[in-house]
């Protein structure tokens, strides 16, 4: 008469699936991504510009924020 009623076990089960997919493929993407920037920055051709000028960003940028930092902590003194 009436089709049996799917377990709640069932539909789990497939969202587990669903789960483990898009685990998978977002594991693949980010692999991806550091395989990507590895390349960019080792190329032997251009690569050390390109390292020199990330460090020389990032040293600036601690430089950057150190100062405001230093600025933030007398405001607060006062």
């Amino acid at each position: 008469m009436f089709a049996p009623r799917r377990s709640l076990f069932f539909l789990s089960r497939r969202r587990r699936a669903r789960s483990e997919i898009v685990a998978a493929v977002g594991l693949a993407a980010a692999s991806a991504a550091v395989a990507a920037a590895a390349v960019y920055f080792l190329d032997p051709n251009a690569g050390k510009e390109r390292r020199t000028a990330l460090s020389k960003r990032a040293t600036g940028m601690y430089r950057q924020s150190k100062r405001h930092l230093h600025a933030v902590a007398e405001r607060a003194a006062l």
